[in-house]
């Protein structure tokens, strides 16, 4: 499961905002205000993704892919295009999941906002990871759930 997140966020990141994705520091978001976006999954998997982002790379993000300048953005919109690019994300996610025999349908995207976010589940299993695009910090988190046996 390492792989299939990396390589999804690596694709939408490249593909719709031409940007390049490096591995980053966890620590680089501590104790700073956040926007977290989450899809989730359903079907012969579940599990949920939240990518978790600060300023100022969500408003870096929403000007590359919607064409408005920093100062014209309002939280509408923000939450739009970060709701939309966790939801491309997962829609990679799934494609791969699909293309391993495991069908599931995506939910709609939701948005959270704090300082120092954390998700827990006793039920799934966890891999957390922290990015860097041009310096700013990001992280995910991809919660699927354990299989029965």
């Amino acid at each position: 499961m390492d792989n299939l997140v990396d390589s999804s966020i690596q694709r939408v990141f490249t593909t719709m905002v031409d940007m390049v994705v490096e591995p980053g520091d966890s620590e680089a978001m501590k104790g700073k205000e956040a926007t977290a976006a989450s899809v989730g999954f359903a079907g012969d998997r579940d599990g949920v993704v939240y990518l978790y982002f600060v300023e100022p790379l969500d408003k870096v993000l929403c000007t590359e892919m919607v064409g408005l300048e920093p100062e014209e953005l309002d939280e509408t919109i923000i939450n739009d295009v970060l709701g939309e690019i966790a939801n491309m994300v997962v829609g990679q996610i799934k494609t791969i999941l699909c293309d391993r025999g495991f069908a599931c349908s995506l939910s709609i995207p939701s948005i959270l906002r704090g300082v120092d976010l954390s998700v827990y589940s006793s039920s799934t299993k966890k891999k957390s990871a922290s990015f860097s695009v041009n310096g700013h910090p990001f992280g995910v988190e991809f919660f699927v759930k354990a299989e029965n046996n």
